[in-house]
């Protein structure tokens, strides 16, 4: 009955698209290619988010119901987003353009974990080819903008605090914005407490805590009447972090990020808008067993991960039909990871599971929109890209050249990518669009260098391979939109074929280095791989007080002889339903998956049963002159489900019944 039950939600939704003025008065729109996240209350557009569900809720929350988004989890902590069935990278994934990268070889510590919804302005998903202005990618990108200071010649913000009892969990927030005449300031703080998490049923899960501060402090300054220059840092710092679904935790995760930037307007000149940006970020990471029981091992990996960049962007003002935008950007990354190892009776031994290395990419990429007429528009875009990667002198190499002694020591790739989209209104409220492209990528440092990374889901040691071509993707969407005044709908089928798609291979003539490991695979290009699905999204303004929204995102993946790819979600189905009366508001949230019978089981997966989960959310606010009281609570996995997600390494469950209270106050 269940199944049948989703299925007919389903079958009804594919008339639909979610596109939200909100659901939230005080959170934030779910835009086409875009979520807007609150900051505070003085922005001149109060931001609504239809889908942040407490302001205790992590950007991961926001990042799973974005067009689709999906998230890999290994925990309570660090969940890795998804596009598609593509992630890593295949994805372009930034903080306010600038180009980020983990120093973790198990992705304990994805970019989007250093952002909170205190200090985001907004998250831009662009997927496939047409995701390429920040950098070239098969499966798209994921922007995530800083909140900027504002000018509002006063002092505001906001502080407040929330329980959750299933991880028995404390958040702490604040911001506070000062601006004077012609300078802005901005800061945030956002404090995390969380415990072994209960799953539904009542079994805690252990090694699943967590506990990280961040931290944000941003200026502005006006130069004349519409020039502007900001500068950006940001802190985060975690400790004591659990992976049950791994066999190490982190002991301590620090991350540092600085940015300057100088925007230009000019409405009556050739260029209206011009921005130039320089920054660098540093990330330190150190894997920790032990707390664990049982380590056959002791092993010490501590990595880290430098990059330095500079981008210029900017638009020209619209000349007959055509509106081009450009951008131009480089950027250096240097990292090390190292491993050292501690046998009973024996010798410490020492290597380095990511050489220590250096890779610069400098790219160009511009874009068009053509109007073809006053209901027909033609947009179009290429980038391209030159990289190259260079493994420093000593034991790196050396570990390299035991297995491909022919290795340069420098190697160069070049990626590029197109798109075209076609879009014509027609019936007044209804757009059709074509979109199609063609896009590669540049192996990442794992694949291309990696040495002996144990892999916990599918228990193999893997290498890299220098050999690696660049990735390729051909990709196609066919799209119908409609845009009424109270109903936003749309339906997406689309379609990706790889070209030299990066798999890997069990190579039986290797011996394993991981205690119990199955054996050791290498990473290689594979003939093809093919991707297809459907997405569709409703949003429904029923009354003033009334609005609903209905999401299904589907995907299925095949390598070129037919077997299905590891890691690929199920049918997911999300609505939510939102009643706001005066200073009271009620929403009720219900999230679906299918299970997930189309597996690959020689990378370690197995049958996924579907699941539904149900969740209520109360808020009410009152005012008092310049000050709002919020109170907020709510109860997620209302009937205590035990369930995980097939993305959930280990099939560790998730948090079972959790009840929260939020208390806030913003001035």
């Amino acid at each position: 009955m269940k199944r049948l039950f989703f299925i007919l939600l389903w079958v009804a939704s594919l008339t639909a698209h979610a596109q939200s003025d909100s659901l939230y008065m005080n959170s934030t729109p779910f835009l086409l290619e875009s979520v807007l996240v609150q900051t505070f209350k003085i922005e001149n557009d109060r931001l609504q988010n239809f889908y942040k569900s407490s302001p205790s809720a992590t950007t991961e929350n926001v990042l799973c119901h974005l067009q689709g988004v999906s998230l890999i989890r290994r925990g309570a902590y660090g969940q890795e987003p998804m596009i598609r069935g593509l992630s890593a990278g295949q994805l372009s994934v930034t903080i306010d353009g600038m180009k980020m990268f983990g120093a973790c070889t198990d992705k304990m510590d994805p970019v989007s974990i250093y952002i909170e919804p205190q200090n985001l302005k907004n998250i831009s998903v662009a997927i496939g080819s047409s995701g390429s202005s920040f950098g070239s990618t098969v499966g798209g990108s994921i922007d995530m903008q800083l909140a900027e200071p504002t000018f509002a010649n006063t002092i505001s913000g906001k502080a407040g605090v929330t329980y959750q009892n299933v991880l028995q969990g404390l958040t702490a927030f604040t911001v506070l914005n000062k601006s004077l005449s012609k300078s802005a300031f901005r800061f945030s703080s956002v404090y995390r407490n969380s415990q072994n998490y209960r799953a539904g049923g009542g079994d805690v899960v252990p090694y699943s805590q967590y506990e990280k501060l961040n931290l944000t402090l941003g200026a502005k300054w006006g130069l004349g009447a519409r020039d502007t220059v900001r500068a950006d840092v940001l802190a985060d710092y975690g400790w004591n972090i659990g992976f049950p679904a791994l066999p190490m935790d982190v002991g301590l995760a620090t991350t540092y990020m600085a940015g300057v930037s100088l925007t230009k307007h000019r409405p009556e000149s050739f260029m209206p808008l011009f921005r130039l940006k320089g920054y660098v970020n540093s990330v330190y990471h150190e894997m920790d067993d032990t707390h664990r029981e049982n380590v056959t091992m002791h092993m010490d990996m501590p990595g880290s991960s430098i990059t330095y960049g500079v981008f210029a962007e900017g638009e020209f003002k619209k000349t007959g039909k055509h509106f081009f935008k450009f951008r131009t950007d480089g950027y250096v990354n240097t990292a090390l990871a190292e491993m050292t190892m501690y046998p009973e009776n024996d010798e410490a031994m020492y290597m380095q599971t990511w050489p220590s290395s250096s890779r610069g990419v400098f790219g160009v990429y511009g874009s068009d929109a053509y109007d073809i007429d006053d209901l027909t528009q033609l947009s179009m875009s290429a980038r391209l890209d030159w990289s190259f990667t260079n493994i420093k002198e000593g034991i790196g190499l050396d570990q390299l050249h035991i297995f491909y002694p022919e290795t340069p020591k420098t190697q160069q790739q070049v990626a590029g990518s197109a798109s075209l989209i076609l879009s014509r209104y027609f019936l007044r409220d209804f757009r059709f669009s074509l979109q199609g492209g063609y896009s590669q990528r540049i192996p990442t440092l794992t694949e291309y260098a990696g040495f002996y990374l144990y892999n916990r889901m599918d228990g193999y040691d893997y290498i890299g391979n220098p050999a690696l071509q660049t990735e390729k993707n051909w990709n196609g969407n066919a799209i119908v939109n409609y845009l009424g005044r109270s109903i936003e709908a749309e339906i997406n089928v689309f379609t990706q074929q790889f070209q030299d798609y990066i798999f890997s291979r069990t190579d039986p003539s290797l011996s394993a280095m991981t205690p119990g490991a199955n054996g050791v695979r290498v990473y290689e290009n594979i003939k093809a791989a093919s991707f297809n699905g459907i997405e569709t999204k409703l949003s429904w303004k029923i009354t003033r007080g009334l609005q609903l929204m209905d999401q299904v995102k589907y995907v299925r993946a095949t390598t070129f002889g037919g077997d299905p790819l590891p890691l690929i979600p199920p049918l997911t189905h999300q609505f939510s339903v939102r009643y706001g009366f005066k200073s009271f508001s009620v929403q009720a949230d219900i999230e679906q998956a299918a299970s997930q019978n189309y597996i690959n089981e020689s990378f370690g997966e197995d049958v996924t049963p579907g699941y539904t989960i149900a969740s209520l959310l109360l808020n009410y606010q009152v005012s008092r002159k310049q000050t709002t009281f919020v109170f907020q609570t709510g109860v997620e996995n209302l009937f205590d489900e035990y369930y995980h997600g097939h993305l959930d390494w280990g099939n560790i469950p998730r948090p079972g019944r959790n009840v929260y209270v939020t208390l806030e106050i913003r001035f």
